[in-house]
């Protein structure tokens, strides 16, 4: 996948250290815990685990809060590069077809378009970048999309 080729990348990258997107990188947590907590990644292990897909790090973290236990399971979301300007869309809100992945867009007639868009790492478990396809004020399908098909006109709600 699009995300394994760019977590070996950033593996074989031997000067991960000093890159500045490895500093203050911000954990969550499996426990429910009253702040957020950031840390520098000081260790990277040099394979990923492909049974489970994972690699072993290792993070300084400033426990202020005393909130931290040993034993609690932390997940690490590893900032691969900065995108400015990124377009973010509903991850649920993509569909797929033969040719790839698609949004349902709304045009200034209010009609559906059918636009295929190229895309990204996902960004927080529920959003994804859209690297091409769409523009900042594009407005797209994110509900009922199995009943609108290409050409539908629609009277759309906004929702931020």
């Amino acid at each position: 996948s699009i995300e394994d080729e760019k977590l070996l990348e950033l593996l074989h990258n031997n000067d991960y250290r000093n890159m500045p997107e490895l500093k203050n990188v911000e954990l969550s947590f499996s426990d429910t815990i009253g702040h957020r907590y950031y840390g520098d990644l000081t260790y990277m292990a040099p394979m990923v685990d492909t049974s489970t897909g994972t690699v072993a790090l290792q993070c300084k973290i400033d426990n202020k809060y005393d909130e931290l236990r040993p034993g609690m399971f932390v997940k690490i979301n590893l900032p691969y590069k900065k995108l400015k300007k990124a377009i973010l869309v509903k991850d649920s809100a993509l569909s797929t077809d033969q040719l790839g992945k698609y949004l349902y867009v709304v045009n200034d007639s209010d009609k559906i378009v059918y636009t295929p868009v190229s895309i990204g790492p996902l960004y927080h478990d529920s959003l994804r970048v859209i690297l091409s396809g769409i523009s900042p004020d594009s407005r797209y399908v994110t509900k009922a999309m199995l009943k609108v098909t290409d050409g539908m006109k629609v009277k759309p709600v906004t929702v931020k």
